[in-house]
């Protein structure tokens, strides 16, 4: 080859003439792959929950229950200057923002049908006490029968 002649420029930079160029996507079919991903999470993390708590036993669904009453006697406190309610009716009614702290009475009881027990804070605990005696109802037991309290629960992270 003479010096006026130029190579091609595949062999130029030593690559061979054979070898396939990488394919680009289009902008608009990398955005949807993100946006079905991302619709993707969310609906997991949207439909998980309802999927465990419908498979679930009892004992967690108590757990979740304690968990989810705690998170709204927090609520109220905060709205209310630091002071938690007398019993747990007032997170089912409508509240001065339009929406309750629970969504319904079912959420106050344990999966065995009884309400949850509620303590308010006092000198014995500085936080309120949410409890349930278990599917026999009675104090203490071992497995579906146990207790489940609040400040256990706490204790126990």
């Amino acid at each position: 080859m003479s010096p006026t002649e130029s190579a091609p420029t595949s062999a130029r930079f030593g690559e061979a003439e054979d070898v396939p160029r990488k394919k680009k996507f289009p902008a608009c079919a990398c955005l949807a792959f993100v946006i079905a991903s991302i619709c993707g999470v969310v609906l997991v993390l949207l439909v998980l929950p309802h999927v465990l708590m419908t498979f679930a036993g009892p004992g967690p669904k108590a757990l979740i229950g304690v968990l989810k009453i705690q998170a709204a006697l927090a609520s109220y406190a905060q709205g209310h200057d630091g002071k938690f309610p007398d019993s747990l009716d007032v997170l089912v009614e409508t509240g001065s923002n339009g929406r309750e702290l629970i969504d319904s009475r079912d959420a106050l009881c344990d999966p065995w049908g009884r309400p949850y027990l509620y303590e308010p804070p006092s000198p014995e605990h500085a936080e309120p006490r949410v409890f349930t005696y278990g599917r026999d109802g009675e104090p203490g037991g071992e497995g579906e029968d146990a207790d489940l309290d609040s400040l256990n629960i706490r204790s126990e992270r």
